[in-house]
């Protein structure tokens, strides 16, 4: 189960889930993914804090002849959680 916001029901954080989706992911994909990960830690739920977007650089070559490869990638995360009654 993905949630948006933390539940009032009582629980325990087991602990921080990320996940770095391809471009080309489906987002059903993705949120199978996240409750898989989630999953293998024990969770009931996965309480998601972020969806974010990063410019990356990789410059390459000589003094002279510099390349500069720029791209994006984007993290999710949240916060795996396991209810206590």
């Amino acid at each position: 189960m993905l949630l948006r916001k933390e539940p009032h029901r009582p629980h325990v954080q087991l602990g921080e889930v990320r996940f770095y989706p391809s471009p080309g992911m489906s987002p059903s994909y993705v949120e199978y993914r996240l409750r898989e990960k989630a999953a293998e830690m024990g969770a009931h739920a996965l309480v998601m804090l972020a969806d974010n977007v990063y410019n990356n650089a990789v410059v390459y070559g000589s003094y002279w002849r510099r390349h500069i490869h720029v791209y994006k990638e984007r993290v999710l995360v949240g916060v795996a959680i396991h209810f206590t009654r």
